[in-house]
């Protein structure tokens, strides 16, 4: 028997659930081609204007292909989740380090990470990436490699 309880006498407080994110950019279906992670401090237009061009040289639909979710930059994120809403095929994360995610794999940074139903790549900053092009051309190779087929 307890003898003292009162250390769980304790007020219970409701946490946000902000693993799948906050949906920034959506398209028109109920799934998505590519979702891309990105940080709430990263997330200015102009940053999101230098990431459309990125995806249009792809020849990827911005507007029906692509959905962007922000989360704060020391979110756990729950890949599976975001998966399981957005049905994606491939997720593209843009400053975030491989510990932010749920996932038990270990994952690469600007190397394509493949698992069973998606592929995902953890790259730089969109802001680290604007003004430098060696880090710009490290993710560019990337992304040829899988979408150049597209």
């Amino acid at each position: 028997m307890l003898e003292n309880k009162d250390y769980i006498d304790f007020p219970v407080y409701k946490i946000s659930d902000n693993s799948k994110g906050k949906l920034v950019k959506s398209n028109e279906f109920s799934h998505a081609y590519l979702t891309m992670l990105i940080p709430e401090n990263d997330n200015s237009s102009a940053n999101l204007d230098f990431l459309k061009k990125i995806i249009s040289a792809l020849n990827i639909s911005w507007e029906s292909d692509c959905r962007i979710r922000s989360f704060q930059i020391y979110t756990k994120i729950d890949i599976y989740k975001i998966l399981h809403e957005d049905k994606s095929k491939y997720i593209l994360s843009f400053g975030f380090a491989p510990e932010n995610f749920n996932s038990q794999a270990i994952l690469n940074t600007n190397k394509w990470n493949k698992f069973n139903s998606f592929k995902m790549l953890l790259s730089f900053t969109l802001s680290g990436l604007k003004d430098n092009n060696v880090n710009k051309r490290i993710l560019w190779n990337e992304l040829q490699k899988e979408f150049n087929g597209k």
